[in-house]
């Protein structure tokens, strides 16, 4: 029962998401056309800088439409609909490394919403594999499940001591006992994903190539070559030194690679 409940407020959740449609037009490798919900009240100066940039978009002008929603995410930094946007008109100008900032940023703040889990699926896989992955994990919803299963699991043994207490014992308090127990290890299995989810969607340590380059065994522009690098390109980065920054590409790989070649990925600033 307790299982069922877990599921259904899952289900509920994802239900609850907003969906992006994505639509494919004008040839683009997989581009998708911005969508934005304007609010019913006076456009204020965002809500018409969005227009302006939807209209950029469905007339062609992919650049010009990049740079206006690269504006509007520099103010509202977490709208999940203006980032989307800002990847879907940067894709479809071959801007890879905006596409990749952006759409990763939508993912890790909605990572159950299909529709960018689906825009992740065009990226190369070196920008949506290994380090890159963004796992379809409700941090949110699994924090309440843990809480209200604890809550509940120790409610019930609480109220399971009272009645030995008073020697009220019998099938049914067994069968709560059961019930407390099977809601306790609800909670710790919930909140253990939901820590696990919440490392696996941190992005602070993750960084974006801007240019090709060579993953190399130590830093230096001499030392021994680990394989090339591609625009877009994601890796973990564990240590950060006189230029060099040292971390786990999307494939596995560890090696040094020049810093300047590369932007954080929560960088406040969205790279143009």
């Amino acid at each position: 029962m307790l299982w069922a409940v877990f599921v259904a407020v899952l289900g509920t959740v994802g239900w609850m998401m907003p969906w992006r449609a994505a639509v494919a037009a004008h040839g683009a490798p997989r581009p998708l056309a911005p969508v934005y919900a304007a609010p019913q009240q006076a456009a204020d100066a965002l809500d018409s800088m969005v227009a302006r940039a939807t209209a950029l978009y469905q007339q062609r002008q992919y650049a010009r439409a990049a740079n206006l929603f690269a504006r509007t995410v520099q103010q509202r930094p977490d709208d999940v609909d203006l980032l989307a946007n800002l990847g879907a008109a940067a894709w479809a100008a071959g801007d890879t490394v905006v596409a990749v900032v952006a759409w990763h940023r939508a993912a890790r703040l909605e990572p159950v919403a299909m529709d960018l889990q689906e825009r992740l699926l065009s990226l190369p896989a070196g920008a949506r594999s290994g380090v890159a992955e963004v796992p379809m994990v409700p941090v949110s919803a699994l924090v309440v499940v843990a809480l209200m299963s604890w809550l509940v699991g120790w409610l019930l043994l609480a109220r399971i001591r009272l009645s030995r207490g008073r020697d009220r014992l019998g099938a049914q308090w067994s069968r709560a006992s059961s019930v407390a127990m099977g809601s306790l290890l609800l909670a710790i299995v919930a909140g253990a994903t939901a820590v696990w989810g919440m490392y696996q969607l941190d992005a602070s340590r993750l960084y974006v190539v801007r240019q090709p380059d060579t993953l190399r065994g130590a830093p230096g522009a001499e030392a021994n070559a680990l394989g090339g690098v591609a625009t877009g390109d994601v890796m973990r980065v564990d240590e950060l030194r006189e230029g060099w920054l040292r971390g786990q590409h999307a494939d596995g790989r560890r090696g040094w690679l020049p810093a300047e070649r590369t932007v954080p990925l929560v960088s406040p600033a969205v790279v143009r």
